[in-house]
């Protein structure tokens, strides 16, 4: 999403109250999605984020996530993030949960529709958005644990919900 997309912004209970250009969002509280990816080993593609992006440049995230933009729902914005990112289409997204959070930075509210997906790719397989992601990992479930606890400064702040979100 550019600065220059409308980003869809929502109420504490996800009602539409209108439209914004992504760089001016501040206070809003905006509709995301978030792709939680695994293989059948059990374990998880956790994506890095691109050096350049504004809100944490080089920290780890989900599979994939995006801003739901104007004219889009939840599922047709985690499809186009899905293959924008990864270069994944024609997946079989199943819808998971809904989060409303906010973390404590300015532009921190978010609504965000979390979808699962079973994918057995090997990383290479993946085309990466280059402006978007830096690199991809599979993890095993416990490491990841495990590092979320040892280095919370690694990773997104919504990535404190996983363990409880996913049973990990």
């Amino acid at each position: 999403m550019s600065k220059d997309d409308l980003a869809i912004v929502v109420d504490d209970q996800d009602n539409i109250l209108g439209y914004k250009k992504s760089g001016d969002v501040v206070d809003e509280r905006i509709r995301i999605t978030a792709i939680w990816i695994e293989n059948s080993q059990g374990q998880v593609l956790i994506a890095q984020r691109h050096h350049s992006k504004r809100l944490h440049p080089l920290l780890w995230g989900p599979s994939a996530a995006g801003t739901v933009e104007k004219g889009e729902n939840y599922l047709v914005c985690a499809q186009r993030e899905l293959f924008e990112e990864l270069g994944v289409s024609n997946a079989s997204l199943q819808e998971f949960s809904k989060q409303i959070y906010q973390y404590r930075e300015v532009n921190g509210k978010r609504a965000c529709m979390w979808y699962r997906l079973t994918l057995d790719y090997p990383t290479e397989k993946f085309i990466l958005q280059e402006d978007e992601v830096e690199q991809i990992k599979w993890v095993e479930k416990t490491w990841l644990v495990q590092d979320l606890t040892d280095n919370p400064s690694n990773y997104v702040p919504s990535s404190k919900t996983w363990p409880k979100l996913f049973n990990l």
